[in-house]
């Protein structure tokens, strides 16, 4: 799909928006989906804990690789400012949770995965890049 000159600059307006969709589109499937094994089975914390890690990673992976695909000209360009993006609103998280007294160390997991997500998806996307 390619657009014309004209209208190129959508697609420069819509990465951030897309990105922060496919995050959340990515983070509720796994959570709707734990949700209904919990329904089904009985649970444990364990399990809970890592449905929520796995949902939070997957997210950030798909914030830098669905903005790769709205831009595949510039995908070392892209990938690289929004894996950035990521890592600076984590930044933001690190400085809430370090304020909040009732954090709990569950919450500074699930900041780790989205960080490794991110980098994951930088790093996929570097290697679609090259082949």
């Amino acid at each position: 799909m390619t657009l014309s000159p004209k209208y190129n600059w959508i697609r420069w307006i819509a990465i951030l928006p897309t990105s922060i969709v496919a995050y959340f589109i990515a983070y509720w499937m796994i959570m709707l989906l734990a949700v209904l094994q919990e329904a089904l089975y009985n649970h444990d914390w364990l399990e809970t804990l890592i449905k929520s890690v796995f949902a939070v990673g997957m997210g950030g992976y798909c914030f830098v690789a669905w903005g790769t695909f709205m831009a595949p000209s510039y995908i070392k360009q892209v990938s690289f400012t929004l894996l950035l993006l990521l890592i600076f609103l984590s930044g933001g998280s690190v400085v809430l949770l370090w304020l909040n007294t009732t954090t709990h160390w569950q919450s500074w997991l699930q900041l780790a995965a989205q960080i490794i997500g991110g980098v994951v998806g930088y790093y996929q996307t570097e290697q679609n890049k090259k082949e």
